[in-house]
């Protein structure tokens, strides 16, 4: 053999060293909850997991994005009717694979979603899930009901970095009603800045330890007419809090109100405490 070709047969084993492993395949699926596909009007949240093919193990590195199905013009739509997805905000995997985004149950009609696994670090290969449908249909209603949502921010924080979370409080008359009063509380280990109400008046008074009680005045509103109220939370999880931590960012929140002209009063259910979850 010549020197050319022993150069040449060396030049391509290494050449053949070189060249980096595939990444590793996964599989990426979208779970709706709470209750499957139907809500009514009431909060929801799609959770993406992403798990290695080979050896059924979880993704610890990469990010996943909740996808939207959508028409040819960019309306939201149905699986079955998609021809694009919208792209959504790319969120770090927490260390199950598996990250959490809340869903808009404002509309309502059947919508489409999916998850997009991305890991531009390399070593896994990107992934789609199958769409899954979410259908919102009315709920019963009468007198006026009041809901607390997570309007925006990471639901899944990692403890010790600073943070910012919106949350929206709704009024909702089902029937014409006047002298509304809505109450509710922040919490203590956060800040939170009340924004300006769409209706009415905000009034607020400290109780102490950062606490404060929201008290919100409207003087009617008519039926179907919906009131809102955003909330912006900032603050910083405790270094070493316990990963599955649940966190409130709000205290629950209630409505008197009158449906007979101010002769009577009725009071709401409360809501729930808005929370999220430490990674």
């Amino acid at each position: 053999m010549t020197k050319f070709a022993m150069c040449a047969v060396l030049a391509l084993a290494l050449a053949s060293a070189l060249v980096a492993a595939p990444p590793a395949n996964t599989t990426t699926s979208i779970t709706l909850s709470p209750g499957g596909s139907v809500v009514q009007f009431s909060t929801a949240s799609a959770i993406g997991t992403t798990v290695v093919t080979s050896s059924n193990a979880p993704v610890t590195a990469g990010n996943l994005e909740l996808q939207q199905a959508a028409d040819v013009n960019g309306n939201r739509t149905s699986c079955s009717s998609a021809t694009q997805y919208l792209p959504g905000t790319p969120t770090p995997v927490g260390t199950d694979g598996s990250a959490t985004f809340l869903l808009d149950t404002s509309v309502l009609g059947t919508f489409g979603y999916r998850i997009h696994y991305t890991n531009a670090g390399g070593g896994f290969a990107n992934s789609f899930s199958d769409c899954a449908d979410l259908t919102v249909t009315p709920s019963p209603c009468s007198g006026v009901q009041i809901s607390a949502d997570f309007a925006s921010g990471n639901g899944n924080p990692p403890a010790g970095t600073p943070q910012t979370w919106t949350v929206e409080i709704k009024v909702h008359a089902c029937e014409d009603a006047t002298g509304l009063k809505a109450q509710g509380g922040s919490n203590a280990w956060a800040t939170t800045l009340f924004g300006l109400p769409s209706v009415g008046d905000l009034s607020l008074k400290s109780t102490g330890k950062n606490n404060q009680v929201a008290t919100w005045t409207m003087s009617s509103l008519d039926a179907g007419q919906d009131a809102t109220l955003l909330l912006n939370i900032t603050g910083t999880i405790k270094a070493k809090t316990a990963s599955g931590t649940v966190l409130g960012l709000t205290g629950p929140w209630s409505v008197v109100y009158s449906t007979d002209g101010g002769v009577t009063y009725q009071k709401s259910d409360y809501t729930g405490s808005v929370t999220v979850t430490v990674q």
